[in-house]
C-alpha cells in the first residue's frame, strides 16, 4: 500500500474533488498552481507561529477568539488586494495578506494550538470563528470585499468555499495587474469544486469578465 502524500502537496484537483482538506492545504494548493513552494519550509513558519498560542484552550471563548486574530494580526498585519496577498507562503514572506488568507491562518494556527475554528464571513468582515458547545463566537480578521457578490459563500465557510472566494479574488487581483492568462486560470480553477448547478452557470458567466491581455 502506497505511503499518503506529505502534508501541502496534494494537487488542488485532487482536493477540489474530495471532501474538505484543511484550510493551509487548500491554499498551498492554489498557490502551487501558479509558483513554487517551499513545503516543509511553510509548515515550519506555521508552526512556529502557532507555539505562542499553545495553552490558549485554557481560556474563555471569546479572549481565545481575540488571541487567534491577535496572532493572524501580528504575522499579516498589513491588508493587501495585490495577487501576492491572495497567495498563502507569499503573503507571510510580505506581512500583507487579503483578509480572507489572514483568517485561514488564523484558523489553521488555532488547529495546530489545539482549537477548533473556522474561518467566516459576516456582515462586512473575515472572522475567526469558534464553536465551542454554545453560541459561536468570532474576532475580526479584516473586511470583506461585498463587492464579489458570491453570497452562497457566506457565514462560517469549508475548505471548498474559502477556495472558491480566494480563486475569485486572485484572478480579479491578476485581471487588475494586467496579467489576463493567469487571472482566467484562476477564475477556472472554480469550476473544479463541487458547484450547485445554478452556481456553475453563474461561474461561466463570470469568466468572460477575465480576458487574456498578454
Amino acid at each position: 500500500m502506497p505511503a499518503p502524500e506529505p502534508p501541502l502537496d496534494t494537487p488542488f484537483a485532487v482536493l477540489a474533488g474530495a471532501h474538505c482538506a484543511p484550510y493551509d492545504e487548500m491554499l498551498t494548493a492554489i498557490e502551487r498552481e501558479f509558483r513554487a513552494v517551499d513545503r516543509k519550509a511553510l509548515a515550519d513558519e506555521l508552526d512556529r507561529l502557532a507555539r505562542p498560542l499553545f495553552g490558549v484552550t485554557r481560556l474563555p471563548t471569546r479572549e481565545r477568539s481575540l488571541a487567534l486574530a491577535a496572532a493572524a494580526y501580528e504575522a499579516l498585519p498589513e491588508d493587501g488586494s495585490g495577487p501576492s496577498s491572495w497567495l498563502l507562503s507569499r503573503a507571510l514572506e510580505d506581512g500583507r495578506a487579503a483578509p480572507p488568507v489572514r483568517a485561514v491562518l488564523a484558523v489553521e494556527l488555532a488547529r495546530r494550538a489545539g482549537v477548533s475554528a473556522r474561518p467566516a464571513r459576516l456582515r462586512g468582515c473575515w472572522l475567526v470563528g469558534i464553536h465551542d458547545g454554545g453560541v459561536p463566537l468570532g474576532a475580526d480578521v479584516g473586511p470583506d470585499d461585498a463587492s464579489t457578490g458570491w453570497d452562497t459563500c457566506s457565514g462560517c465557510l469549508c475548505g471548498h468555499e474559502v477556495a472558491f472566494l480566494v480563486l475569485d479574488g486572485l484572478a480579479t487581483a491578476w485581471q487588475a495587474a494586467g496579467d489576463g492568462e493567469r487571472a482566467r486560470r484562476a477564475a477556472g480553477l472554480r469550476l473544479l469544486l463541487p458547484l450547485s448547478a445554478g452556481l456553475r452557470a453563474a461561474v461561466h458567466m463570470d469568466m468572460a469578465r477575465f480576458k487574456i491581455t498578454r
